[in-house]
């Protein structure tokens, strides 16, 4: 076997095994998008997706896009989301750094992105709101999953217009070493006296660990069969990632050892898919782009899955041995959310009253709109502090490329040499609600007790602005 051909399966069989990728990063991206572009146009890339956006849309297409590196800023001049009149809209600004490159001959493609996302309002830590964060830790869409700010994606070319992502995905377990606590210490923490000698120190060797259980695969396509049609795809299954705390409170003689377990949904994925399409409609000397994507996101799953751990875990016949500390989930319904796009660029080159120095540079204007509708997994009924927020989100922006250099190469024209500002705005607003709370079989509020229902209102302007190098 050649060494090429040795490289090649080498690099295959890394790119299988890769144990965790990305999509979608979260809430915060799907509302707000990924990039200048994709947000501009309401996040209608599964289809399209090129550079950054590919990781947060469609991984497949890393194999098709062209070497990048990407920065995006956004800004929120207004942020008026209101609940009881506490503010939890976002603030501040939110940074997005990413990188494309292929390798092995242009027969790989990678990507990798840092977010840090706006902060939250002054009910930010308080209320859960699906459109900047989702439920729990709504935190993936896509190729895999992505913890924490930091994300990364592979891809393989099949052919100049074809490529796919085939990447692992697992539920995970983070375990802790047995903590040993001594009941008179215990007491003494909650009484703030001290009784007795206790029966023994807290266990200090604290250790974490890691395992995987129940491997699946996500999966995506980009197939682009002509230049005047763009098809992509993509499903990610349902994932976990929980805490496990063993816990045993010494009784020092004076009754059993008391043995109980602290579990915790670290973060929850829903299963999902995904479905784009894009038409490209050349024009005299520009060409109209229209776009389309569906979004299935199986909350409904989810629910039943978390809803099975909290029957499995309060199960008598495992209570009678350990307790174990793990709450019911929050209702929750499937969202699908369709998102619509459209993009006219205009190359620049010979138009009159265009500067010399962008018609020498090959320069292209682009403008964009979108819209989408985002539809909350959660019931109009309140369920603690989780409760409905469908928002309707429009978008417009402009884009400008032009080479960086002061001609093109001849060889590949257009090629490894241009560079691009972007700008978006984007509105959001949601419909002012009351919510009346959710009752127990004893009749008790499920909510909070001091907080008799809740009213929502508010508007959203998020301003982006976005640099592109092609190296």
């Amino acid at each position: 076997m050649g060494r090429k051909r040795i490289v090649w399966w080498a690099s295959l069989v890394m790119f299988l095994l890769a144990s965790r990728s990305f999509s979608q990063t979260d809430g915060y991206t799907r509302m707000y998008g990924m990039s200048s572009r994709s947000a501009a146009m309401g996040g209608a890339m599964v289809g399209i997706a090129d550079g950054i956006d590919a990781l947060a849309y469609n991984p497949a297409a890393l194999a098709l896009s062209k070497d990048s590196f990407t920065l995006q800023l956004q800004y929120f001049p207004v942020s008026e989301l209101k609940v009881n009149d506490t503010e939890c809209g976002p603030g501040g600004i939110g940074i997005t750094a990413g990188l494309t490159q292929k390798v092995l001959r242009d027969r790989l493609g990678l990507g990798f992105s840092f977010t840090q996302s706006g902060g939250g309002g002054s009910g930010g830590n308080t209320y859960s709101w699906p459109s900047f964060g989702g439920p729990s830790m709504f935190q993936t869409s896509g190729g895999g999953v992505g913890i924490g700010p930091i994300s990364w994606g592979v891809a393989l070319k099949l052919h100049d217009t074809l490529a796919i992502g085939v990447m692992p995905t697992s539920n995970i377990w983070v375990r802790t070493s047995p903590i040993e606590l001594g009941l008179a210490q215990l007491l003494k923490g909650l009484l703030g006296v001290s009784i007795g000698a206790p029966a023994t120190d807290v266990n200090p060797n604290i250790g974490l660990g890691f395992s995987f259980e129940d491997v699946k695969y996500s999966f995506s396509v980009a197939w682009r069969p002509i230049k005047y049609l763009s098809l992509g795809y993509e499903t990610i299954p349902l994932t976990k990632m929980r805490l496990r705390v063993p816990l045993v409170i010494k009784a020092g003689g004076l009754m059993d050892d008391i043995r109980t377990m602290i579990l915790s949904d670290i973060q929850s994925t829903p299963p999902i898919q995904q479905y784009g399409v894009g038409v490209h409609i050349p024009i005299s000397q520009s060409t109209f782009t229209l776009a389309w994507s569906q979004q299935i996101l199986g909350f409904k799953s989810l629910y039943d899955e978390l809803y099975g751990d909290y029957l499995k875990y309060n199960n008598p016949m495992l209570s009678d041995v350990v307790s174990v500390g793990y709450g019911a989930p929050t209702p929750m319904d499937n969202a699908v959310v369709n998102r619509f796009g459209g993009e006219y660029v205009i190359e620049l080159k010979g138009l009159k009253g265009v500067p010399k120095a962008l018609d020498r540079r090959n320069a292209e204007l682009a403008f964009r709109g979108g819209y989408f509708k985002w539809n909350s997994p959660y019931p109009e009924e309140l369920h603690g502090h989780d409760f409905d927020s469908d928002a309707d989100v429009y978008s417009a922006g402009w884009g400008l490329s032009f080479d960086r250099m002061g001609k093109s190469s001849l060889a590949k024209p257009y090629a490894n040499s241009k560079f691009s500002i972007d700008m978006n705005v984007q509105y959001l607003d949601l419909a002012q609600k009351d919510y009346t709370l959710a009752y127990d079989y004893w009749g008790q509020p499920l909510s909070s007790g001091d907080l008799y229902f809740f009213h929502t209102e508010g508007q959203i302007w998020v301003v982006g602005l976005e640099l592109t190098w092609l190296y």
